[in-house]
């Protein structure tokens, strides 16, 4: 694990402070699952969304 720091504005601060306290795990497990679900969406988010699309049968394919 690398250490950074980042800047955030006061109301997300407040927002992750509360956050922290509900659920009870520290600042930065939040931050780091957030920087995680970004990636995910980038990196595979189109391709889940056409799968689940289609298992759905919302889109449909023509040949």
């Amino acid at each position: 694990m690398v250490r950074t720091q980042i800047s955030l504005t006061e109301a997300d601060r407040r927002l992750l402070v509360a956050e922290a306290a509900r659920t009870g795990r520290s600042i930065s497990a939040l931050i780091e699952d957030a920087v995680a679900k970004v990636w995910e969406t980038a990196r595979f988010g189109t391709r889940i969304n056409r799968s689940r699309e289609a298992l759905a049968g919302t889109v449909r394919y023509s040949s």
